[in-house]
């Protein structure tokens, strides 16, 4: 049999590592040295055995080792001691010398670190952390020296040995994992706040630090002090207590596990958030908020579960100057207010009448909802379409309440009176979901929800975190990310009804109810429900989920601080002639301007201005290049404030005109930009699209806009003449709306358009046409404007250009 020389070695050192011997030197005080030069397998000479940098037998641990090595290898600190072969380095950057005047020499580490081995573990070597000092036992040293390393057992921070339990927050430990005992380990449990669980598989805060307590849990055996072994059950016992529902989200299939018995059900205040920058920019909120009441560094560390340290460093800081945890994307948490953030609510079995399902599936107007989504440009809630300019259906049925059922009307001001819901500009609305197809996608609000589930289980996500809501179970939420997955398990209906609202002084008082003593929560009286606080969605109308129109109706006054105030504000809620918050348009919609805020319009004075970015047809039928100098010079001629991009395809990336240094140049100028291609070959080219569902809307918006004060659109490189982007867009404002158009032309000149009653007929049939604008004489200004007037501006009626001029392309050549 023949044996490769390499594997004789590795037997040699095998077997004297085993016994403890020095085995023979396998490069017999010599080694190859490889350099990097390129001069590779050259044996060189090589520092014999004894030197500093050889390899040389330790006697006391048995092995061969290598000195450099040792050094490179990454040395283990902790809050015990340090290593006892190479001792952390003296801190001696301010102070060299040993003999330096008023040099305070460091004491000796009397917990020195060891590498245990299984020899080496014995009572000794577990004394001396058993006799540390009680302020000095982190929490890994004092699990180890309890049954089961802790597991099960009740941990806090006290200042004594003999300080109790008085406020409720303490840390369950469920599993615990010693890399290195009793030095690095890992230990995960439940954190509790005022005896409630509130985050669970976490690590314990302040686990290095010392002042650790412990409490054997209460089903744990007298005999041994740990927790009784959990009895055996049968499968049919396992089965009735939990039940398995399966979902699927964005990441795919997930299942999730809940008690049969809804009483067993996660109830009452729960933890705001759950990711990791959400959770921790609401802490510094509520630490902010705690020191505004008085409370103590220490108290609130302990009532938010952070260190000391930590709360010194965030408690005294503004609100306004915590940065967000979101990306650019998510409008609505870079600009809802301070005041829509707060811990959930869970009350189960609310409403036990097992009626009312049936009731709301029978007697209410259920409609098709439609999609919507938040518009980059302003973050308001807006419908969603196809590449055919069509809003594309929802996954439900909607419906917006506004009285005449007696059992949800008594049901509503139950919700009300019990909720401390005082906004009197409230919406109630209510969803329908067939079966467990239906579905509504992630989303958020920056006002407070109250939900009502009726009918059948369905899962509802919040902040990623599946909470199954039973027939009457009832939950409040703020800002979180909330929706209602695909079940396909699910062949029952559900309904949901839901409340939108802004909170009061009175409400946010309960803002944190993980933090609030119960004291605290009677403390404030009924408030003027003026002083709501309302955020980017303080608009809504829900009628265009459905494809409706707004309402113009008359305002309601504000709650007067009556004691049926929960009445009074359900009567303004459900009252039709009340002014509706309109969810759907952000009342924040003037922050995109750079804080200007135009002033609006008065009534038959809405004047719309069009300018072209490219090439435009001047007098005499020449064609220019439009400068961008040139371009923001006549839009400050005119005092445009906001500008709306129409024009599809976009310009080429490096052009002055394209739209994301478009929208840079308006800004600096404080115009307000926003970008809403339209001109699709899938709608029809821009003429189909203008009376699509996405071109009627886009001009609606334009004109809402255009009464706040001077607005402008901008198509490309076309003249005012009869075909052109400039020509079908104003007609189409004159057709639906009687909007006046006036035209920008090179040198700031101004030219109203001409309207042709002749596009009525391809417009949709539920449009109806107004009247075509009394004609006027060419060179007569236009009397409604009277701003324009008084500025002596000279305004003329569009002549259609004639066409044996010269054409000429986009890069202003002879064409043909």
């Amino acid at each position: 049999m023949c044996f490769d020389p390499i594997e004789v070695v590795v037997l040699f050192a095998l077997d004297s590592m085993r016994y403890g011997e020095p085995g023979p030197d396998p490069t017999n005080g010599r080694r190859k040295w490889h350099k990097m030069d390129g001069d590779y397998n050259k044996e060189k000479d090589y520092p014999p055995l004894g030197s500093h940098n050889a390899r040389e037998y330790d006697e006391q641990y048995g092995r061969w080792w290598f000195q450099k090595k040792e050094d490179w290898r990454p040395k283990l600190y902790t809050t015990i001691g340090s290593h006892a072969r190479s001792p952390k380095l003296k801190r001696t950057i301010l102070r060299k010398c040993y003999n330096t005047p008023n040099f305070r020499a460091l004491k000796r580490d009397v917990y020195r670190k060891r590498w245990p081995k299984t020899r080496g573990l014995n009572f000794q070597f577990f004394a001396e952390f058993c006799q540390k000092d009680f302020n000095k036992r982190t929490l890994l040293e004092t699990a180890h020296t309890l049954p089961l390393f802790g597991a099960g057992c009740k941990f806090w921070r006290a200042p004594d040995v003999q300080h109790p339990d008085t406020k409720g927050q303490y840390f369950v430990a469920e599993s615990v994992d010693y890399r290195l005992r009793p030095i690095r380990g890992d230990i995960r449990g439940t954190q509790y706040v005022f005896g409630r669980p509130v985050r669970g598989g976490i690590a314990p805060i302040a686990k290095s630090l010392g002042s650790w307590r412990y409490e054997f849990p209460e089903n744990a055996h007298p005999a041994v002090y740990r927790p009784a072994f959990p009895a055996m059950k049968s499968q049919e016992e396992s089965e009735t207590t939990e039940s398995t529902y399966r979902y699927l989200d964005k990441f795919g299939e997930r299942t999730a596990e809940f008690p049969v018995d809804a009483s067993e059900d996660v109830a009452g205040a729960v933890s705001s958030a759950s990711s990791g920058p959400l959770r921790d920019y609401q802490d510094k909120l509520k630490a902010i908020q705690l020191r505004e009441k008085g409370l103590s560094k220490a108290e609130i560390a302990e009532k938010v579960g952070r260190s000391e340290h930590w709360v010194k460093r965030w408690w005294r800081e503004h609100p306004a100057t915590l940065e967000r945890p979101v990306g650019s994307r998510d409008v609505v948490l870079q600009r809802a207010s301070l005041n829509s953030f707060r811990d959930l609510e869970i009350r189960r079995g609310f409403a036990n009448d097992a009626a009312t399902f049936d009731s709301l599936v029978k007697q209410v107007p259920w409609r098709q909802a439609k999609v919507v989504a938040r518009d980059l440009n302003t973050g308001e809630l807006g419908l969603r379409y196809n590449e055919k300019g069509e809003s594309l259906n929802a996954g439900r049925q909607v419906a917006d309440y506004s009285g005449g059922l007696d059992f949800l009307d008594k049901l509503l001001q139950r919700v009300f009176s019990e909720m401390n819901i005082r906004d009197p500009q409230a919406r109630i609305f209510m969803n329908f979901y067939v079966d467990g197809k239906d579905k509504v996608s992630q989303h958020r609000h920056d006002f407070w929800t109250c939900l009502l589930s009726f009918g059948s289980p369905r899962i509802l996500t919040v902040d990623g975190k599946p909470i199954l809501m039973r027939d009457g179970d009832l939950i409040v939420f703020g800002t979180q990310n909330h929706g209602v997955p695909v079940m396909p398990d699910i062949t029952g209906g559900r309904v949901s009804l839901v409340i939108f609202f802004y909170p009061d002084a009175d409400n946010l008082e309960r803002q944190w109810q993980t933090i609030t003593e119960e004291d605290d929560e009677g403390k404030s009286t009924v408030t003027d429900a003026r002083n709501l606080s309302v955020g980017i969605d303080k608009h809504f109308n829900p009628t265009l989920l459905w494809g409706g129109g707004k309402t113009e109706t008359k305002g309601a006054d504000a709650c007067d601080g009556c004691g049926d105030c929960a009445e009074s504000v359900l009567e303004r809620a459900l009252d039709p002639t009340t002014v509706k918050r309109e969810l759907l348009k952000s009342p924040n919609s003037n922050m995109q301007f750079n804080g200007t805020q135009p002033k609006p319009a008065a009534a038959g004075e809405v004047i719309i201005y069009s300018i072209a970015t490219g090439g435009q047809v001047g007098y005499g039928g020449e064609e220019r290049r439009v400068e961008e100098k040139d371009f923001f010079k006549w839009l400050t001629h005119h005092g445009v404030t906001a500008l709306w991009d129409l024009r599809f395809p976009v310009p080429r990336a490096g052009e002055w005109s394209e739209p994301t240094a478009l929208k840079r140049g308006c800004a600096a100028r404080s115009v307000a930009y926003r970008t809403y291609p339209l001109g699709r070959r899938e709608a029809g080219g821009l003429k189909g699209h203008l009376l699509a569902e996405e071109g009627r809307d886009v001009l609606a918006r334009l004109v809402e806009v255009a009464r706040e004060g001077r607005t402008a659109f901008a198509v490309s490189q076309t003249a005012p003449s009869h075909g052109s982007a400039r020509w079908e867009v104003a007609n189409a404002l004159a057709a639906q709306f009687g909007i006046r158009v006036l035209h920008i032309l090179p040198g700031s000149q101004l030219c109203e358009h001409l309207y042709e009653a002749a596009a009525e007929s391809q417009a949709p049939e539920v449009q109806q046409a107004p009247e075509a604008p009394p004609s006027k004489a060419v060179d007569e200004a236009p009397a409604s404007q009277k701003d324009v007037a008084d500025a002596g501006e000279a305004v003329q009626f569009c002549q259609a250009p004639s066409s044996t001029g010269v054409r000429r392309n986009r890069w202003g050549r002879k064409a043909g």
